[in-house]
């Protein structure tokens, strides 16, 4: 990693820089650890039949319980960092080949769009993902890992942020 800006952002993110002054190089190593909410029932979606794992604040957790439900090889995870001061990390979901390609698109373009100094609040994504208004849903949200993947699984695209125990469906 050569990039100063780069270097910076992963150092604010909990990594570790090895610098070799002589090869003008940094190398960065993921060292950080910190206690987290282990997955838990759901807390406002009540399941009498079914899965009972909720999301959890972490998005790699939240990321590792969708593909251990989607275990496709058309599930794609698009990464990214929304806002210029959180620096949040937010994760596209969407089966390949299944949702349509126009909505991909447009909602990565959205997200690529985003100029804000951050992500505070759930809904915040929904204000950002939403142009018009219409008197049907466009955004629905779920605590549960087993509704996100059926709605996946229909060819609709989802959203998790880092930081919010929910997931997104578009």
């Amino acid at each position: 990693c050569r990039d100063t800006n780069q270097i910076i952002n992963h150092l604010l993110s909990g990594q570790a820089a090895l610098l070799f002054e002589e090869a003008d190089t940094v190398i960065m190593l993921e060292i950080k650890g910190f206690d987290k909410r282990s997955i838990s029932e759901t807390t406002t979606e009540n399941v009498m039949n079914g899965a009972k794992d909720a999301f959890t604040e972490t998005l790699s957790t939240n990321t590792a319980m969708i593909r251990r439900r989607l275990k496709s090889k058309h599930l794609v995870i698009e990464q990214s960092v929304i806002g210029n001061e959180t620096h949040t990390n937010i994760a596209m979901v969407y089966l390949e080949g299944k949702a349509e390609e126009s909505l991909v698109t447009e909602i990565k373009h959205k997200l690529e769009g985003v100029d804000v100094l951050g992500i505070s609040a759930p809904g915040a994504i929904e204000e950002l993902l939403l142009e018009n208004t219409s008197v049907f849903p466009q955004i629905m949200n779920t605590e549960r890992t087993d509704r996100f993947c059926s709605n996946i699984l229909e060819g609709r695209v989802g959203i998790i942020i880092d930081g919010f125990p929910v997931g997104y469906i578009i």
